[in-house]
């Protein structure tokens, strides 16, 4: 009993992922002035929101993690040679998780009200800068990880029939649209990667409800 709940629970981590990863955002306070006072008076008032928003965002990189491994699971269980694809498409995600872990951690260390009105210099250097490597222009090359992933899980559900067709052929599409924008917002420092995170969040709500009805 215990084993099929577990079971029907690990699929849901998908969906959790989305959802965490949404809230986190609408609690989170908006300081986008370049003014520095604004923003640190913004900062310092919304410091519970703050923390929220990178409690909620780390907790869904966690959720994340669960679902790489569901689907690493599944292709394992179907008991064919997949090469080094099952291993890539780990990496892949484990590193994209990984990425957000210590950008979440490193934000919610310098947003800490006793250490920002200590060094709030330090603080607002260390939030830029995770914002510029997580959402911003900066953020193409730190979203290979996750096209590895979706291009490793292509191929390997693919071959082992883990996941329908249609999803193996949509996150191949998927990672060669990470890999293109990836590259044209290093060229261009265009905001082009962030934006298409919705695409990819639906790719994983649909796999979830898939793998989610396999085991009802």
């Amino acid at each position: 009993m215990i084993v099929f709940s577990i079971k029907r629970v690990m699929p849901t981590s998908g969906i959790a992922y989305v959802l965490l990863f949404i809230v986190g955002f609408a609690v989170g306070p908006r300081c986008d002035s370049v003014t520095a006072a604004v923003f640190d008076a913004c900062l310092l008032s919304g410091t519970a929101r703050f923390g929220a928003q990178y409690f909620l965002h780390g907790l869904a990189a966690l959720a994340f993690l669960v679902f790489v491994g569901e689907v690493w699971a599944r292709v394992q269980a179907a008991q064919k040679n997949t090469g080094s694809l099952a291993a890539l498409m780990l990496t892949g995600g484990v590193l994209w998780s990984a990425i957000w872990l210590v950008g979440t951690g490193l934000a919610a260390a310098a947003s800490d009200p006793g250490d920002f009105q200590v060094n709030a210099e330090g603080a607002r250097s260390t939030l830029v800068l995770t914002d510029a490597l997580l959402l911003a222009e900066a953020s193409g090359i730190l979203y290979l990880p996750l096209a590895l992933f979706l291009g490793a899980t292509a191929l390997a559900t693919k071959q082992t029939a883990a996941l329908p067709n249609w999803l193996s052929a949509t996150a191949a599409g998927l990672a060669l649209l990470f890999i293109m924008a990836s590259g044209l917002q290093l060229v261009l420092e265009a905001w082009l990667v962030f934006p298409m995170l919705p695409l990819f969040m639906i790719w994983v709500i649909a796999a979830s409800v898939v793998m989610l009805r396999d085991v009802a």
